[in-house]
């Protein structure tokens, strides 16, 4: 991507830190970050980082105040310094606020590890400044805790325009909200870069573009089977084992699981308001059916009157639908596993036939 105001590529990245203590926590984890996130800062210095970090950072500033009197007296490099002048005028003329709000009043140890690498690295929390969230700061975390955070070098602060944490959903994660935020960009993509995008000829004559209204049918069409399958790859995957392939290829998965969906619920081609879509998957019944109704429904009504009494009923629609669907899944999935033992006991040859059509 194309920063808004220079010729420099904006380079966005996604990261998780595992809970310290976990078993997948490690001690140089947050060198790693470093040292990966300065490899970027030396192609641009266009960068914007978000994921779950597992830090709770309470409202513990984490901008370096510049002073110019004192950085001339202890000798602070140009570059340096021009950056915090940087971030001072961005305060200055309010495009940023120095303090932030943030309804966690928690700092853990990560906390301060995260406050710390923004300092060092010169990089501004969007959480609790920006957008709908601006003087907010909603947690982000089973309704707690704030641990998701979007970040960005000061360069692309004014190209933010706007960032909201949404409401918990359980089709989206287990216990995470979602985190939306929009930048203004001059291009989509570079042109001397297009070389190196792969194109699926059967799907380039249309294209997908996102659209806000039809994203309740793009987390219906997400196949649930594919992201479960993938959930036990990486189960499987010890720590810190993965090769670059085994990474790319689940990468590979994800992207076309999205891909998937967004081609069956967005179009180019065709006015599709997503009413009379039907759901083909054989497990999804009368009672999912039922289920996804109570729960678009419900969810209707609390978008229109916003109360306890409407969010209740929308997360216990949620929760009733997402149970519904998973019994089916699974008893779609004992039932397939039932077929292929029948199969192998009885007719090896198709049996054999099955699997080597999903191998290839």
């Amino acid at each position: 991507m194309k920063n808004c105001t220079d010729s420099k590529d904006t380079y966005v990245g996604l990261v998780y830190l595992p809970p310290e203590g976990s078993k997948y926590a490690h001690a140089e984890m947050w060198d790693e970050f470093q040292f990966e996130f300065s490899r970027i800062k030396s192609l641009s210095d266009n960068v914007i980082i978000m994921g779950d970090f597992n830090s709770r950072t309470s409202t513990h500033s984490d901008i370096l105040y510049s002073d110019d009197f004192l950085c001339n007296q202890v000798g602070i490099d140009d570059e340096l310094l021009e950056e915090l002048n940087y971030v001072k005028l961005l305060i200055d003329v309010q495009i940023i606020s120095y303090d932030r709000c943030n309804e966690d009043k928690v700092l853990n140890n990560y906390g301060r590890k995260l406050i710390d690498f923004c300092k060092s690295n010169n990089v501004v929390i969007l959480n609790g400044r920006f957008g709908e969230d601006r003087m907010v700061g909603k947690v982000t975390c089973k309704d707690v805790s704030t641990v998701d955070y979007v970040m960005a070098t000061p360069q692309c602060l004014h190209c933010v325009n706007n960032f909201k944490v949404c409401n918990f959903s359980e089709f989206l994660s287990d216990v995470h909200c979602s985190l939306i935020f929009e930048i203004v960009l001059r291009h989509q993509y570079s042109q001397q870069n297009t070389d190196h995008i792969h194109i699926n000829e059967s799907a380039s004559h249309s294209y997908r573009r996102w659209n806000a209204n039809k994203k309740d049918v793009f987390i219906e069409n997400i196949d649930i089977k594919a992201v479960q399958d993938i959930q036990t790859l990486m189960a499987n995957t010890a720590a810190g084992s993965a090769t670059p392939e085994e990474v790319n290829s689940i990468a590979e998965q994800i992207r076309n699981i999205y891909l998937a969906s967004a081609t069956h619920s967005f179009s180019s081609s065709y006015h599709d308001t997503g009413r009379n879509r039907k759901n083909n998957r054989k497990w999804f019944g009368r009672k999912c059916q039922a289920a996804r109704r109570k729960y678009h429904l419900s969810r209707r009504r609390y978008n229109v009157l916003k109360n306890e009494n409407n969010l209740k009923e929308m997360k216990e629609a949620s929760k009733e639908y997402k149970q519904t669907r998973n019994t089916f899944i699974e008893k779609e999935k004992h039932d397939t596993e039932s077929r292929l033992n029948n199969l192998r006991t009885n007719k090896p040859k198709d049996y054999w036939k099955i699997l080597n059509r999903f191998r290839k």
